[in-house]
């Protein structure tokens, strides 16, 4: 039987991409084994009966377990390396598919077997000086260069990423997979109608820097406008937000939507009409979202216009385009958007549909992967 084991730390559903990956491996081997740690309920299991979710510990919610202590997270992670162990070591086990730092920790750490092949993909990459010293996420910055020596293959999801990876100079082994979404997921979901009010969509962690304050400031001038706020909050940000809501008197324009599957996800998507992905951040991850930053191609592939941060990466890797909408932090260009988008939405709302299906589709890129890797 050919197998092969995806290994990622936080669950699929949190990671589109790597859900996205699963689906085409099922297509290509007889079994997919993914090794994750129990931090999503999973409401219904749509994977392809190939596939076997592999849980590690005791559930939890994401927020649960980045309260727990030191020694727990240790432990959690150990439990998930024995599984890891146990399940690389399988004599079909043919390739092992390491999604970012702390599972390539774990191979770091772990007895390999040479026939095997192993691929690295990083989603983000990990900053040593963002965690606590000596913690899991840590060591496992700390030794990624160390581990990649070992490895066969890395990809990335946005090429100006690789310069932050000198020590990687094997390019004939380098695959370049940008964050889109697969054509087939979204052939396959049924969504009503869009909304019949006028609807914006932010979607994924809920946090400053999204423009999410200025849009609830204009709320009050487009009475006949709602805003969905869909994905994980802290809740220290969402009281604020809250507040602004209130002084401003749009609580019936707002509404939160929590965690749900991503199909669920993308179903709702394809019900609104404006899809803010504004990301002001200056770290080297936020540097480099152009083809990295999925949630912006889930809207076009919903037929959504997109609001972007103007900054020269988004420009560099988008360009001009009749759906695409940059900002600068000026509310009357943002209120002067919304306006635009309203009245044409149809013409819009086609032409990023129709860019979508001819350039941003996920599976050529990781079909191509595919290819070399079993060459």
């Amino acid at each position: 039987m050919r197998t092969v084991l995806v290994s990622i730390y936080i669950d699929p559903e949190f990671y589109p991409p790597t859900k996205n990956a699963i689906f085409e491996l099922a297509k290509t081997y007889e079994k997919v084994f993914v090794l994750t740690r129990n931090l999503y309920a999973q409401e219904k299991n749509d994977y392809p009966e190939n596939v076997e979710l592999v849980k590690s510990g005791k559930f939890s919610t994401v927020q649960e377990s980045e309260k727990r202590s030191i020694f727990s997270k240790i432990l959690s992670f150990l439990g998930f390396w024995f599984r890891y162990q146990q399940l690389s070591l399988m004599n079909s086990v043919e390739v092992v598919l390491l999604y970012d730092a702390i599972p390539l920790f774990a191979f770091f750490i772990s007895l390999k077997k040479k026939k095997i092949k192993f691929w690295y993909h990083n989603h983000d990459m990990p900053d040593i000086q963002l965690t606590r010293k000596f913690s899991i996420g840590w060591l496992s910055a700390k030794y990624e260069q160390s581990a990649m020596k070992k490895i066969d293959y890395f990809s990335l999801p946005s090429k100006d990423r690789l310069v932050y990876y000198p020590n990687w100079n094997r390019t004939e082994d380098f695959f370049y997979i940008p964050n889109y979404p697969r054509k087939n997921l979204l052939k396959s979901i049924k969504s009503d109608n869009r909304f019949d009010r006028f609807t914006i969509i932010f979607q994924g962690a809920i946090g400053p820097g999204h423009a999410i304050e200025d849009v609830i400031q204009l709320l009050p001038n487009l009475p006949e406008v709602d805003f969905i706020l869909k994905g994980p909050v802290r809740n220290d940000y969402k009281e604020k937000i809250n507040s602004l809501i209130q002084t401003h008197k749009v609580e019936n324009q707002v509404k939160w939507v929590g965690l749900t599957s991503y199909t669920e996800l993308i179903r709702l998507t394809m019900k609104c009409h404006f899809g803010i992905a504004v990301h002001q951040g200056r770290d080297e991850v936020s540097k480099t979202l152009g083809t990295a930053s999925n949630k912006i191609y889930e809207y076009l592939a919903s037929g959504l216009p997109v609001l972007l941060h103007d900054n020269e990466q988004f420009r560099k890797s988008l360009g001009s385009k009749p759906w695409l909408f940059y900002y600068n932090g000026d509310t009357a260009h943002l209120e002067n958007y919304i306006k635009q988008v309203q009245i044409n939405f149809r013409e819009l709302s086609s032409y990023s549909f129709l860019d979508f299906e001819e350039n941003y589709c996920f599976e050529p890129y990781f079909l191509n992967a595919l290819k070399f890797i079993h060459a």
